[in-house]
């Protein structure tokens, strides 16, 4: 069962892949969900296969190759209907009237915290209604708005928007266009004419949602503030990074430090973040609750951390993954990282269809687990006779393992590769734990009372300290990264040999395991 289930994963993985590159017709899922229901009831005749063991098994994996097959259609039917849920705003883009764009006015709500730069601020709206030519269409489309205003919105507020429509346009090496797209963003509107709105019509739990939203992200917005006045900067920003994910305060040299070492993981949020933050928060609540209550509670802390730092790709799947891992742990059951691994990506892909081609943070996430998972076991057992070193040689082979499986993808998407990139994760990966502790400690006793705050911030910044200044010391390096790049052909052909790699050192294990 566990095969089939992951068969039917896969298949409706490659279904959304497939139809993010191939335009299919709106019938051709049909037809080929009604050609695989036709070979399963052939297949499935008593007759059709004599009964002997090899044609058993044939038809076994006959039967497993039809479901792939339906479900492969489902895939493809789930991108076609969320293709199609998020192009009504693209119908207004780029009309000229009289030589200038269409005016229209959009109404909606505020559904992120936005960035700004010294030039132009960006807000992310959900357009709900549309008014144009003295009639209303009603939506549910996201729409980026770009203004020079700097407004501070909040999530939840509701806006009425007036000005043209336009396709956003990529930048010399940067793919705008699918970077906002995985996002559901095709729509952006430049510098319109923006005010607020008493009230917006909505359903009762879309009201609520923002409700409940608006009260995280507040506590975010408090915890943030009581880091910043415990920590000074940069390491309050650095702190708030590996914490909550949020980035736009940190120093671009600082960025670009950790950029030219490999070590940006470490800013955004991570699986090895989640598991840090979870494993605090689950031992912190057993001295209170049995330990199923504080699993439970644990869930419900790790939806709302979700949410807070904006349910990236990285943070969904790493909360979804340890979601069924500690499920399993707290419940008796047998966890499989790969059918979990593969269960997170088809509940995302489901959820939003343009993560498996648009969001490189998606892509980056999922092939570091891989290396994890297949590839970590692989070196821990050539590398058995290595002393341990305390966590150095972990560190190590779970570097090494994570990097041999995103390498060539930062190679064709950055043009760069780091040469320090495992003696930095070596020197500062170890102490990751300990003051992402001390900073969660720092930002709730700073909302309580400032100087507690200011108390264990000094140790917070002390050890944060040490973590950047090996960072910048080996970033400054003249060979810390170098400039290459590699084609799309070579991409492919790469993780093809990886993958084959990967199958063969799996089947090996389960022979060795078997024997």
């Amino acid at each position: 069962m566990a095969k089939l289930f992951s068969a039917i994963l896969f298949g409706f993985i490659i279904g959304i892949l497939l139809a993010s590159f191939i335009n299919f017709s709106d019938s051709f899922p049909l037809y080929l969900i009604l050609i695989s229901i036709s070979l399963l009831a052939v297949v499935g005749y008593r007759g059709f296969l004599s009964q002997n063991q090899t044609t058993r098994s044939m038809r076994g994996h006959l039967l497993v190759l039809i479901f792939v097959l339906i479900v492969m259609a489902f895939g493809i039917i789930r991108y076609q209907a969320f293709d199609k849920e998020h192009g009504v705003l693209t119908s207004f883009r780029d009309i000229k009237v009289g030589g200038k764009g269409l005016e229209i006015t959009m109404r909606g709500y505020v559904v992120g915290e936005g960035s700004a730069s010294e030039k132009a601020a960006r807000v992310p709206v959900l357009v709900k209604e549309i008014a144009v030519s003295g009639r209303s269409i009603f939506l549910d489309e996201n729409l980026l708005v770009i203004t020079g205003n700097y407004p501070r919105y909040q999530y939840g507020s509701f806006v009425e928007i007036t000005g043209h429509v336009e396709s956003p346009k990529n930048f010399d090496t940067f793919d705008y266009i699918s970077y906002l797209k995985k996002d559901g963003i095709r729509t952006i509107a430049p510098f319109p004419e923006i005010r607020e709105i008493d009230s917006l019509r909505l359903g009762y739990f879309e009201k609520t949602k923002i409700g409940i939203f608006r009260g995280i992200f507040r506590i975010k917005n408090t915890f943030s503030r009581a880091i910043q006045h415990s920590v000074p900067e940069p390491n309050a920003s650095y702190l708030n990074g590996i914490l909550l994910g949020v980035r736009q305060d940190i120093p671009p040299s600082l960025k670009e430090a950790f950029s030219r070492t490999s070590t940006s993981h470490i800013l955004a949020i991570s699986g090895y973040n989640i598991t840090i933050l979870f494993e605090l928060v689950t031992a912190f609540l057993v001295f209170f609750m049995i330990r199923r209550k504080a699993f439970w509670a644990s869930v419900i802390l790790l939806v709302i951390f979700t949410i807070l730092t904006g349910a990236s790709a990285s943070v969904v799947r790493a909360a979804i993954m340890g979601f069924l891992g500690y499920f399993a742990r707290s419940y008796g059951r047998v966890y499989d990282p790969k059918n979990s691994l593969l269960l997170a990506a088809a509940i995302m892909a489901a959820f939003n269809p343009m993560v498996l081609v648009n969001d490189i943070g998606f892509q980056l996430s999922f092939l570091a687990v891989i290396g994890l998972i297949y590839l970590y076991p692989w070196l821990e057992d050539k590398f058995a006779r290595l002393p341990k070193g305390g966590q150095t040689k972990e560190i190590l082979l779970i570097s090494l393992s994570a990097q041999i499986m995103v390498a060539p993808l930062i190679l064709y998407y950055f043009q760069t590769f780091s040469l320090v990139s495992l003696l930095a994760n070596i020197l500062v990966l170890p102490f990751v734990p300990l003051v992402m502790a001390l900073g969660f400690i720092t930002g709730i006793l700073g909302m309580i009372w400032l100087p507690l705050g200011i108390l264990i911030g000094y140790f917070a910044w002390a050890l944060s300290w040490y973590q950047i200044s090996v960072i910048k010391i080996l970033s400054a390096l003249p060979f810390a990264s170098i400039s290459f790049s590699i084609h799309w052909l070579i991409l492919v052909v790469v993780y093809t040999l990886l993958i084959y790699f990967l199958v063969c050192i799996d089947s090996e294990s389960k022979k060795e395991y078997i024997s």
